[in-house]
């Protein structure tokens, strides 16, 4: 095996390490987003999320780490849109957002 071919094995493998990471992300972002709408008595709208951002961050041991933010739509009723965002780091939701004023009983 000759330099280019490994490089190019090792190249396809970190693409797929990435996206394989990227769909699991995503798969917590879904039910970070609808356990966030849950809590509030909210819809989430069409049950996906959107990535929005990606960066590097180093974790408390130095390792870099993927931080993904997506944003979703939720309704109070079906017939309004409003948005919200979870973040995750490595695989952790670290934050969640919903931008809708809470409403008193």
């Amino acid at each position: 095996m000759d330099g280019t071919t490994l490089i190019i094995l090792v190249l396809l493998g970190a693409i797929g390490w990435f996206w394989y990471g990227s769909i699991h992300a995503k798969e917590i972002a879904v039910i970070g987003a609808k356990m966030r709408c849950e809590s509030r008595g909210l819809l989430l709208l069409d049950q996906t999320v959107a990535l929005s951002k990606i960066r590097l961050r180093r974790d408390h041991g130095g390792q870099m780490r993927f931080e993904r933010e997506y944003q979703f739509e939720f309704s109070s009723n079906g017939d309004d849109r409003y948005e919200g965002r979870v973040t995750l780091y490595a695989s952790r939701i670290i934050n969640s957002n919903i931008d809708y004023p809470i409403q008193p009983h």
